[in-house]
């Protein structure tokens, strides 16, 4: 007994260390995520979810020849998509597994890990307190609104959440140091925003934006005032839309100019009933399409 306490006096002078108490919630955090997704980790079945023969699939087809690089390409269905900048972190993760099941899996993991690091490091940045970021932490990926997410397998849905409490930091400390470094990686967060997040959670998330902007002018820091809160959001707030937009072209502009697929035929109909199974090629094959 003596020599338990002893032990625990001696981890519990080493955990007062921040570096080595934030390393220690990290390793609590990753065996959360074990713990919870065993079943989903360790056997090699499909992974749950009424939308995971989508990320599968996504996966599949876009992990080969390079699919992913076009700028406007033929989904499962044949439905034309802008290129999502949510394939640039799910397509280099296939090539180094080589499975698409097992992909889907590893990525799905990964974002409940990331979510909950994540969210960490915005609240330590707030309160500066390892106690306060944990439990900040176990409550962003510990609600029943994220697991239902999983046990649908929504692969953007989680990703957007699991990288949004770095979007915010980045943009936050842009505004609070407005260095150049800074202000780059912020801008370089809102190109991921607008180029990588599910459409749903840019508008959710995007909401916050016009909130803080007004916070931002109309509470001024100490020892400044609203006009100058103004100019400095002004200041800040351009250069970072400048660099998001620059960082999203590739997604914006065919969008904007309505640019067709030129792998497609131009005289491409909506595919119904006999057509439709006709068309489509079995499970792993690419899906291609002929004109009506």
């Amino acid at each position: 007994m003596k020599e338990f306490l002893t032990y625990w006096r001696n981890f519990a002078i080493k955990i007062k260390n921040q570096k080595i108490r934030i390393l220690f919630d990290f390793c609590i955090i990753t065996a959360l995520g074990v713990i919870i997704f065993r079943n989903f980790i360790f056997t090699g079945k499909w992974p749950a979810g009424g939308d995971a023969l989508g990320l599968v699939s996504r996966t599949y087809l876009l992990g080969k020849d390079l699919k992913w690089l076009y700028v406007w390409r033929p989904q499962s269905f044949g439905f034309v998509e802008v290129i999502h900048g949510y394939d640039f972190f799910l397509a280099p993760l296939y090539w180094i597994i080589g499975d698409p099941i097992a992909t889907g899996k590893v990525f799905l993991f990964l974002t409940f890990i990331v979510s909950g690091f994540s969210s960490y490091i915005l609240a330590y940045w707030y309160t500066r307190n390892s106690t306060a970021s944990l439990a900040a932490s176990f409550v962003y990926i510990l609600n029943p609104w994220l697991f239902s997410q999983y046990t649908e397998a929504h692969g953007d849905i989680l990703f957007s959440y699991a990288l949004a409490p770095i979007v915010f930091l980045l943009i936050f400390r842009a505004f609070e140091t407005k260095s150049l470094k800074n202000l780059f990686l912020a801008g370089l967060a809102m190109g991921v925003f607008v180029s990588a997040f599910h459409p749903e959670c840019v508008v959710i998330y995007g909401a916050s934006f016009p909130i803080f902007a007004v916070v931002y002018v109309l509470m001024p820091a100490k020892g400044s005032t609203r006009l100058t809160q103004l100019k400095n959001f002004i200041k800040v707030a351009l250069p970072l839309l400048a660099i998001g937009f620059v960082l999203s072209a590739f997604m914006i502009i065919p969008l904007v100019l309505d640019v067709k697929a030129e792998i497609l035929p131009s005289n491409l109909q909506i595919l119904c009933g006999r057509n439709l199974r006709r068309r489509l090629y079995k499970l792993g094959r690419r899906v291609h399409l002929t004109s009506c």
